[in-house]
């Protein structure tokens, strides 16, 4: 791939995101903090430096998916490693963090320019995106939007809209558990037993059709996300920064414009987080 040859990459492929002498490393803790497996984890972490690459090196804005804007989000907090090391060192440049302005045009956009950085992939690597860490854009829009919340599970149960794979095969379970209730039982009794049979079949053939068919990946973002409907942005070429690097989040709703910060700070607003020119 084109990118091999690039000394760049090299340099990225070689960055440390974990630390040999930290017992609470980074990458365990980007998994630990949107609930995903470990190999999942690794493979975003790949593609947050392919994705640092292409902020670089393309003549067009980029737009990272959730996924790895989760991995820059965290990568900030470790300002040392982000600011002096990342962006000193290797990049060349501050690769600041911006927020949106909000309305359907900024949304319009940011999603011109994710599918801008699909196609600047190809180019570079050969070959598309895992398609579960970048999401087709109609998946993105859908999936990406700003209703992520911070959740202690510790304190709270998290159930998943889209329901395991195994979730069928227990509602199956439960409907053969129930059929000597059900046949042993007469007059009114056998009349309830009867529905609460029917209904228990109903929420297995729901399950069934609900489940879902893709293969393996993410076990899904528990909480500390900031999705849009377009998440994540760097301009890479110049856009509406003054540096030619900021990032905003892309959202379809309002949103609030917390405006900038001054050199290498971050902040949040309405639309996402980060940090301005």
């Amino acid at each position: 791939m084109k990118a091999e040859t690039h000394p760049l990459y090299e340099k990225l492929k070689n960055f440390p995101l974990d630390f040999a002498q930290a017992t609470f490393p980074f990458s365990r803790r980007l998994r630990l903090e949107n609930g995903w497996t470990e190999d999942y984890t690794r493979r975003v972490l790949l593609e947050y430096r392919r994705f640092l690459f292409l902020a670089a090196v393309s003549d067009n804005p980029v737009a990272p998916p959730d996924a790895v804007d989760q991995a820059w989000h965290l990568h900030m907090v470790y300002t040392r490693s982000y600011w002096d090391e990342l962006c000193g060192e290797i990049l060349g440049f501050p690769l600041h963090h911006g927020p949106t302005r909000g309305g359907q045009a900024e949304a319009d956009k940011f999603t011109d320019w994710y599918v801008r950085t699909l196609e600047s992939y190809r180019v570079w690597f050969g070959e598309m995106p895992p398609a579960d860490i970048w999401l087709p854009v109609p998946e993105k829009l859908q999936k990406e939007r700003n209703r992520f919340q911070r959740v202690n599970t510790s304190q709270n149960w998290v159930i998943p809209k889209r329901l395991p794979r195994f979730a069928p095969g227990v509602a199956l379970l439960a409907v053969l558990g129930c059929l000597p209730f059900v046949f042993g039982a007469s007059g009114t009794d056998g009349v309830y037993a009867a529905l609460f049979l029917i209904l228990v079949l109903a929420l297995f053939v729901f399950l069934v059709v609900r489940s879902p068919r893709q293969p393996g990946g993410v076990n899904g973002t528990i909480g500390g996300g900031s999705g849009g409907d377009a998440t994540v942005f760097v301009d890479a070429g110049g856009g509406d920064s003054n540096d030619g690097h900021s990032h905003g989040h892309g959202d379809s709703g309002g949103g609030s414009d917390s405006g900038g910060s001054d050199g290498g700070s971050s902040g949040c607003g309405g639309g996402g987080c980060g940090g301005g020119d």
